[in-house]
């Protein structure tokens, strides 16, 4: 077969992160219908999966060989198991019990830790977290009774 001349790949990899969040909420009142809302979080991560998909080929001089995969790990063992953010938004509520809201959260904490990975191949990939926190936007709409 030879040596190949030619690599050609494409994949796509998405962290999975499930926390349970414990707000803090401090919310003030600007006027009656409308508040400012400030919290810290703490969020327990329940679970921590890597999901990624690959699929690529390589030409040799005579012959090219096409392969695919995908996997699904758990890699809690590489996710800090507590997670510290801080809170701030707003909030607008109707006389008739209708709201509505907007939020964003920013993670405080690092999210990722390293750690050594060893595949069923029994080789070993050493992977850091260096600088990676949750950010998150939320929008809701609801109805108080």
């Amino acid at each position: 077969m030879g040596i190949p001349v030619n690599y050609n790949y494409n994949a796509e990899a998405k962290w999975n992160l499930h926390y349970i969040n414990v707000p803090i909420m401090a919310k003030y009142y600007v006027i009656q219908s409308v508040a400012i809302e400030a919290e810290p979080y703490i969020g327990l991560n329940i679970k921590s999966e890597w999901k990624s998909e690959y699929e690529g080929s390589m030409t040799f001089a005579d012959e090219t060989q096409v392969e695919s995969r995908k996997a699904t790990e758990d890699i809690k063992k590489g996710t800090n198991s507590i997670d510290f953010s801080l809170g701030v938004g707003a909030s607008f509520n109707l006389d008739n019990g209708f709201f509505a809201g907007v939020r964003y959260n920013l993670g405080l904490s690092e999210v990722g830790k390293d750690f050594t990975e060893i595949d069923e191949d029994g080789f070993e990939t050493n992977l850091k977290a260096d600088g990676i926190k949750n950010g998150v936007f939320q929008v809701s709409v609801g109805f108080k009774f």
